[in-house]
């Protein structure tokens, strides 16, 4: 077994195998959708303040509006092609990001962490359960053939 350890710390640690194993690879998708686009959401709203569209005292509703639809989207990644169990897969996506989006605003000093944090964590955990409500959607049906199927004729003894 020394060996199993030794290759597996090779290709990215026992740790992440670990964490892989118990949140699957849809899991981390997710959470790391979640991040990208509440980042890429934030962004666009720090500049809209410096451009004077957005005032500054709607930083919290607009950081809150893209952490609910970061979260929302993240989630839809992380349940895509699941049958049943949505909400949990939904909800651990939220949870694997919700750690490091705190460890991202506190060390970027983010005002609207310290001032709207119980609000931003509302609205992660909102838009993940949306997402998970709404389920993966129905399964698609498998096509048919438009054209019959080849039927071979039966062997007479």
């Amino acid at each position: 077994l020394p060996c199993i350890r030794l290759e597996k710390a090779a290709r990215g640690g026992l740790f992440m195998s670990v964490l892989g194993a118990i949140l699957g690879k849809r899991t981390w998708l997710g959470a790391c959708a979640i991040l990208l686009s509440a980042a890429g959401g934030c962004a666009l709203g720090a500049l809209l303040v410096v451009k004077g569209v957005l005032p500054e005292t709607g930083t919290l509703a607009w950081s809150c509006g893209c952490w609910v639809l970061a979260s929302f989207a993240g989630a839809r990644l992380a349940i895509r092609g699941r049958g049943e169990g949505t909400l949990p897969a939904a909800l651990a996506a939220a949870l694997a990001a919700y750690p490091l989006a705190w460890l991202a605003g506190v060390a970027l000093g983010d005002p609207s962490f310290r001032e709207g944090g119980l609000y931003l964590t509302a609205a992660l955990f909102a838009g993940a359960a949306a997402a998970g409500l709404l389920g993966s959607g129905r399964p698609r049906k498998k096509r048919r053939d438009p054209r019959a199927p080849i039927r071979k004729p039966a062997r007479r003894k």
